[in-house]
């Protein structure tokens, strides 16, 4: 049996997904100019790609065809990779102390709080959210 795996890549302001399928990539590559330059890991969850650009917003594009879903200011930077949760919420920890939910189909805020110091990358555990300051 085949197996299938996608590999995402980002160059300054372009973002492409191949397709790997036994050692052959594919020539239909879906690919997606990008405003801005993307500023942490991205991150595939539930057929979205997550993309975190300059001066600070996060990007919810579709991984089939690369078209935008949502767009959401941040007001904030990070370096850090989103983390996913079980609850259908992206948690992000930016450079001004906050750690963020959002909702993972709209990008809507879910709720923010402020912590002290340099945060570490967020990590969900079942309900839980952890982030080091």
């Amino acid at each position: 049996m085949a197996s299938s795996r996608r590999a995402m890549r980002s160059t300054s302001r372009r973002m492409a997904a191949p397709s790997f399928s036994d050692k052959i990539v594919s020539s239909s590559v879906p690919e997606t100019a990008l405003r801005a330059r993307v500023t942490a890991p991205i991150v595939w969850e539930h057929g979205l790609v997550i993309l975190v650009v300059e001066p600070g917003e996060l990007l919810g594009v579709r991984g089939l065809d690369g078209r935008s879903v949502w767009r959401r200011p941040l007001g904030a930077t990070t370096t850090h990779a989103p983390a996913a949760g079980s609850t259908g919420a992206l948690y992000l920890s930016l450079s001004d102390g906050r750690v963020a939910a959002l909702a993972l189909d709209t990008g809507e805020l879910l709720w923010e709080r402020t912590l002290q110091g340099t945060l570490s990358p967020p990590a969900v555990a079942r309900d839980r959210v952890f982030v080091g300051s």
